[in-house]
């Protein structure tokens, strides 16, 4: 097993924990410990703690809901929880409506919230575990329809340059199970739109 015992304590945000067990966030619980581990709920803080591995020259790994996570062994570095929250309607014309949803949001509780507002395109992805920022990673897919049928763009946080970009959905090069192939460094998805279709016309 890895050590990870060696304290980094040089302008390390409060937040960021050492030795944290990584059961609560992994659906197999798997014990193993994160070195160091930070629950982001905003951007800045985000910005904060990878500016901080950085620094440290620590390795950064980002988790959101921990479904189908298999952890082998210790995780040296920084691991990220994914805890960003918040969705909303930001356009509607013509009958199509594009979500804006935080990556942090569990998957199943937007299809729901979706439905619930009387917008279709999603509802075949119900009771898929994960995170929204999980979808354009692992291609969440169900009955015909899969997540780059209705992803718009995606907003990803740039680990190389610690800076925000937005990737249209036709620049993301989703190979042919719907998996993000586009800027492979792009670790930490923060924001997403989907187009969906309204009922109400």
């Amino acid at each position: 097993m890895m050590d990870i015992s060696e304290e980094i304590t040089v302008n390390r945000p409060h937040f960021v924990q050492q030795n944290v067990s990584l059961s609560p966030f992994n659906t197999f619980q798997f014990s193993y410990q994160a070195q160091y581990l930070a629950m982001v709920d905003t951007i800045d803080s985000l910005k904060v703690v990878v500016n901080w591995a950085h620094q440290q020259h620590l390795p950064i790994t980002v988790i959101g809901g921990g479904s189908n996570l298999l952890i082998r062994n210790n995780i040296i570095g920084l691991v990220i929880v994914n805890r960003l929250v918040g969705k909303k309607c930001v356009v509607e014309e013509g009958g199509v409506v594009l979500l804006q949803v935080a990556a942090g949001e569990n998957w199943h509780e937007f299809v729901r919230y979706a439905v619930h507002k009387g917008l279709f395109g999603v509802e075949n992805l119900a009771l898929i575990p994960g995170t929204v920022g999980a979808a354009p990673v692992q291609n969440i897919g169900a009955y015909g329809v899969e997540a780059k049928d209705v992803i718009e763009r995606v907003q990803v946080l740039d680990l190389l340059h610690d800076k925000l970009q937005w990737i249209l959905a036709k620049d993301c090069g989703f190979d042919y199970c719907g998996r993000i192939q586009a800027y492979p460094y792009l670790d930490v998805c923060v924001e997403l739109w989907w187009l969906s279709e309204s009922n109400q016309r």
